[in-house]
């Protein structure tokens, strides 16, 4: 019999999970709070759930239920830091019932909350960055200037029975580039009650362009089953921000040599996703973090030989595997997030990086692959592919309009600066 997949979570890898699986005749049901796309999909239906910051036990007990409702024993894939906590802290109960990928709970805590990883990586990983409280740090210290300062983390399952700051406080400020002491002391003044859930960090020049990514599937004896590497080509904000078109790539040696040693000192099972940074003065890569869950762009893997879900799948399923790493040419191989790209290259860098900014033919060019993914689209699924779209879009006009309501106000609080001055020096 064919086990079921569930797909828990939220985000963008919710769409690229089912696709995948459901390609390979797997029947999903995709575990949601609330209807994001891959939920409307002919290879998923759709099952909702609490959402663990508000109730994690609740969005156990009806994994659960399904898991009691179908036929054959499921396998639990996740995406979304606060549903990967919820999930690896029941992993035990959940495992009367299904197989979960998900690694076992102190190392999933571990690597979502960044002060306690960077700790531990500054202590076992060479490449990590030198990085501190915000309530420890002072300009002059160990870390000189720049620096990064971002959030321990943007999610935590319970994290109102906690009285943890809310998700959008924290996504609000999950970068800032502080250029010397007198921008600290800004900073610190602005976000004063968030400071002791703030980790500040050695800045790592570059760009979401230099931003480099080792997605791994490891089976429960810390084995490496399946990697994959891929470059961010653009993301937004053009500094940090989520990808919007990403390539396959390849990093040297000694980075895949690091992962795999990391994997074995944590005794890491599941799928996980290294986020490098290659930096631009001195082209050293420099780990940033370790999601420790499906990754928002996963989808790319199904055009490869190393189809990360799909070897989680056949390995927990009972089905042995070798490791397969995915060596094609750099570039061969990309997934664009269509609307969201779009929108980036012909509207949104214009007030945040303007030298991103691209012609349609200079944007249909950057595209150009062997195998091309478009995140929002599957032929098979064209019922799914129009509610995407149309779902992306929503989201898509609403960011441009906010970009476009800052702008103006930004532009207006120039001029009502300029006539204020203008009258003080009539005076």
């Amino acid at each position: 019999m064919t086990r079921p997949a569930f797909v828990v979570g939220v985000g963008t890898s919710i769409l690229s999970l089912v696709r995948t699986l459901g390609r390979q005749g797997i029947p999903c049901w995709t575990c949601c709070a609330r209807r994001i796309p891959g939920t409307v999909s002919r290879y998923a239906r759709f099952w909702r759930i609490p959402d663990p910051q508000d109730d994690e036990r609740g969005m156990i007990d009806r994994i659960v239920e399904l898991a009691e409702r179908v036929e054959g024993r499921p396998i639990i894939f996740v995406a979304g830091d606060h549903f990967s906590q919820a999930l690896a802290r029941h992993r035990d109960r959940l495992e009367e019932f299904a197989t979960v990928c998900v690694a076992p709970s102190g190392q999933v805590d571990l690597l979502i909350h960044k002060q306690h990883f960077s700790d531990w990586a500054q202590e076992n990983v060479a490449s990590f960055p030198k990085s501190v409280p915000a309530t420890g740090f002072s300009p002059g210290g160990s870390i000189a200037f720049p620096v990064v300062a971002k959030p321990f983390h943007r999610g935590f399952s319970n994290a109102r029975e906690l009285d943890l700051p809310s998700e959008k406080e924290l996504h609000n400020l999950r970068f800032a580039l502080i250029q010397d002491a007198a921008d600290w002391d800004r900073y610190r003044r602005a976000n004063g009650r968030l400071l002791p859930h703030i980790l500040i960090q050695q800045y790592i020049r570059g760009t979401s362009a230099s931003k480099f990514s080792v997605g791994i599937y490891a089976n429960r004896k810390s084995e490496i089953k399946g990697i994959f590497v891929g470059r961010r080509v653009r993301g937004y904000p053009a500094l940090y921000g989520d990808a919007s078109l990403v390539e396959s790539s390849q990093v040297p040696e000694p980075v895949l040599a690091e992962v795999a040693d990391i994997v074995r000192r944590l005794g890491y099972a599941g799928i996980a996703e290294f986020e490098y940074n290659q930096d631009a003065d001195t082209g050293r890569f420099h780990l940033l973090e370790i999601n420790p869950r499906s990754w928002g762009w996963i989808g790319i893997t199904m055009a490869t030989k190393s189809n990360i879900p799909w070897i989680a799948y056949q390995d927990l399923a009972g089905q042995a595997q070798p490791c397969i790493v995915y060596e094609g040419q750099p570039g061969s191989t990309k997934i664009v997030l269509l609307i969201r790209d779009i929108s980036n290259a012909f509207l949104r860098y214009r007030w945040n990086h303007p030298e991103w900014v691209l012609s349609p033919r200079a944007w249909w060019r950057s595209l150009k692959a062997e195998n091309l993914v478009i995140w929002e689209f599957d032929r098979g699924d064209l019922r799914g592919s129009l509610w995407c779209l149309l779902v992306v879009l929503q989201t898509a006009v609403s960011y441009v309009c906010r970009g476009l309501f800052r702008q103006l106000a930004a532009r207006l609080g120039r001029q009502g600066a300029t006539y204020v001055s203008q009258a003080e020096r009539s005076r």
